[in-house]
């Protein structure tokens, strides 16, 4: 997830203005990167949860 956000991000500052416009997809990639974040929760606790299932 950390990567997508890091990537799609990379991709807006690449395509400029045109990378926010709804018709493009590198606005699609960033809001769903960002979204994941939200849904699966952050690194850290993504973690901690495998850390947990693991005996860590």
């Amino acid at each position: 997830t950390e990567m997508a956000v890091r990537v799609s991000g990379e991709a807006l500052q690449i395509h400029g203005g045109y990378g926010y416009m709804r018709d493009s997809p590198v606005q699609r990639y960033f809001r769903d990167a960002k979204f994941g974040t939200v849904v699966e929760g952050t690194s850290e606790i993504q973690r901690l949860i495998i850390s947990r299932r693991i005996g860590l």
